[in-house]
């Protein structure tokens, strides 16, 4: 055993004897007597804490101290428990609060109210063509096709994937006067940015086997720039969807 070991279970021995082995015991013994210095380091050690055991020894200790020191933890304890029962219940209050303000409603009332209707009348005022232009604007675009289209005919607006493009199209429909037959004609502003214009024709009608138009104009301002190419379906090509007929 070196001296390191035996120091310190000379300390066990001396605090906690029961907790050191028999066979620790014996071998501490042997160091003991074969090692001068931990006997002398031992000896000095007990000159120290012989007089402090002895004044602490006649030291009368308080009656009940025991069970005073019990008593006393067992209220900080219970002083705990109660803090943190009362956070928590603070805690859920709060988030029930919270809860009932944002799902709380106001009673609706279910009364049809047509004097409210007219005052609200403007909001249902919906000008498509207003917001298609402001749509278009947004896109860098103007409105401005060669043929008066009648505005009231117009259906939708939107982008259109149109040959790996995102084209402005604009959809407008009708009912076919002479065969009472739904038609559209969907009209796709062509940009000089997506396609090559030049390689465009000029102007273009054709038409395919399942009564397909296609009809191509150009921008009077900006020829170079935009195009209206006007794909539509019905026997009267563009006619039923101007503004102003011609007199037949």
């Amino acid at each position: 055993m070196d001296c390191r070991t035996a120091r310190i279970l000379n300390d066990v021995r001396g605090n906690r004897s029961a907790e050191l082995p028999a066979e620790d015991a014996v071998d501490l013994d042997l160091h003991l007597n074969a090692c001068g210095d931990c006997r002398r380091l031992l000896a000095n050690e007990q000159k120290i804490d012989r007089p402090i055991a002895v004044a602490m020894r006649s030291v009368p200790l308080p009656i009940n101290l025991k069970a005073r020191i019990l008593d006393q933890l067992a209220m900080q304890r219970g002083a705990w428990y109660r803090k943190r029962v009362f956070i928590g219940a603070a805690a859920a209050a709060c988030l029930l609060v919270a809860v009932g303000i944002l799902t709380w409603q106001p009673p609706r009332d279910n009364t049809f109210n047509p004097n409210l209707m007219l005052q609200e009348a403007a909001r249902y005022d919906d000008d498509s063509r207003d917001k298609m232009d402001g749509w278009l604007a947004r896109n860098g675009l103007e409105y401005r096709p060669p043929i008066a289209l009648n505005p009231h005919l117009l259906s939708s607006y939107t982008m259109a994937d149109v040959q790996g493009r995102q084209v402005p199209t604009v959809v407008y429909r009708t009912v076919d006067p002479v065969t009472g037959e739904r038609i559209f004609a969907r009209v796709f502003l062509v940009r000089a940015g997506d396609f090559d214009l030049d390689a465009l024709p000029k102007s273009f009608g054709g038409s395919s086997p399942k009564g397909y138009q296609l009809e191509i104009l150009r921008d009077k301002d900006r020829p170079d720039q935009l195009a209206y190419v006007i794909l539509l379906k019905g026997d009267q090509g563009l006619r039923p969807f101007l503004l102003n007929l011609p007199a037949a």
